[in-house]
């Protein structure tokens, strides 16, 4: 007597995606028969917590279906923030969770229905009753797919994309200095015996000229110390900004030192490493000079894969300012030494409510076809802001409610322009 997983997802899983066990028993035909499933949010095992427990019948076919993305999300968030300038651990974008399912039935119809038989107990594989899900929300047709191997960390030179972004990598992101960036990685402890073998212990940055020449390769520690107990280091991000790296203090380089972006570096290559498997494939940034440009309006958005990707906007703009006045009627006139007076000062439309917000309509220079496709996630994402300097980040929404892909052979040159908006109110005196 037992109840069988029939299926469960894989041990990696995008938490905005559907996250379905199907379970069934041999004990099914009992009076009032359901199936508890428990999650526990095991990401501290020391310290495991249960979040949510629910319940299902059995289908007519025999089967209780658990759909557990609306219930786990809720625990999942993003790791973003400006000045970073060592690999650092993103605890809020990745959790483990471990479920547990019981059969609940009674003797008779009428009877009271609890909980009997071994709590069972689901796992990804046959070392292990964990399973990870992350800050990610893949398209349909890309999740009807699936394979956890496709979105981890893979070392040594590999031509398919394993950092979590559909950025234009490998010709590069562009970047002028003083600018933050970082690439987001998601990585599996694949050794049972040795913990960490499998995860970043260490960054490299390759500096090249014009010609494409090697410059220089520096290594720098991580800021964070490998851990199964409390995932660290099973979803990472490496700075790869202009000004992050710039930041890098002297006592972090393991080899090398500053300056490492000199005025011979046209472009430089980040890479995590492991001293056993190598590196990993290069995030390429391309040091770009936007001298001439009238304003600078960098974006940072989370992606579909759970990392931030960014973009400059580097054309002319507009700002406007939304406004929101509302009134109420006052009676004229005002007792004055015990008489009603009027004056022509008076108000009878009085101002109760007076915010504004502030809008910019921005553009970016010309861009290609792969830019075009991947700034659609931008148009997209729940989560932008606004680099207003490298220290200094403020929270936007995008306005626009439509997106058209442009391409070369159709629009031959194109741009992109899109309207932002703060996200906070200003307020004026009210009366």
């Amino acid at each position: 007597m037992a109840i069988t997983a029939n299926q469960q997802p894989q041990s990696f899983h995008p938490v905005y995606n559907p996250y379905v066990f199907v379970l069934s028993s041999d004990n099914s035909g009992n009076f009032n028969f359901k199936i508890n499933f428990v999650v526990v949010d095991s990401t501290n095992s020391s310290n495991p917590v249960t979040v949510a427990t629910l319940q299902n019948p059995t289908n007519t076919d025999g089967y209780a279906v658990f759909d557990l993305s609306r219930v786990i999300r809720d625990y999942i968030t993003d790791d973003f923030s400006l000045g970073v300038t060592l690999a650092s651990n993103c605890g809020n974008s990745i959790k483990r969770f471990t479920f547990y399912a019981q059969e609940v039935y009674s003797a008779s119809a009428s009877g009271t229905p609890a909980a009997t038989g071994t709590i069972y107990e689901y796992g990804a594989v046959a070392d292990t009753t964990s399973k990870y899900l992350w800050n990610a929300a893949l398209p349909f047709d890309e999740f009807a797919t699936y394979q956890k191997n496709n979105y981890l960390l893979k070392y040594g030179t590999y031509t398919a994309n394993k950092w979590l972004t559909n950025g234009p990598i490998d010709t590069g992101i562009n970047m002028s200095s003083n600018q933050n960036a970082y690439g987001y990685l998601l990585c599996e402890n694949l050794d049972s015996v040795n913990a960490n073998e499998s995860l970043v212990q260490s960054t490299i940055i390759k500096t090249y000229n014009s010609a494409g020449s090697l410059l220089g390769t520096y290594e720098v520690d991580i800021d964070f110390a490998q851990s199964t107990t409390n995932l660290n280091g099973f979803m990472i991000r490496i700075p790869v900004g202009t000004y992050n790296i710039a930041q890098i203090g002297a006592l972090d380089f393991i080899s090398g030192s500053q300056p490492i972006i000199t005025s011979n570096v046209s472009y430089y290559t980040v890479h995590g490493k492991h001293p056993t498997f190598g590196q990993t494939y290069g995030f390429r940034v391309n040091i770009v000079d936007y001298c001439n440009s009238p304003q600078m309006f960098r974006l940072h958005w989370l992606n579909r894969l759970g990392g931030f990707d960014c973009f400059n906007f580097d054309r002319y703009y507009t700002e406007t300012s939304q406004i929101e006045r509302k009134f109420y009627k006052k009676p004229y006139g005002n007792v004055t030494s015990g008489s009603w007076s009027y004056a022509v000062s008076d108000r009878n439309n009085v101002n109760m409510i007076n915010t504004s917000r502030k809008q910019f309509v921005i553009q970016t220079n010309w861009i290609s076809e792969t830019e075009a496709e991947w700034l659609e996630e931008l148009m997209t994402s729940p989560v932008v802001y606004l680099e207003e300097s490298a220290t200094v980040l403020k929270a936007v929404n995008i306005i626009d409610t439509s997106y058209e892909t442009k391409y070369r052979q159709k629009d031959k040159v194109f741009n992109l322009s899109l309207t932002i908006e703060l996200t906070y109110d200003y307020k004026s005196q009210t009366y």
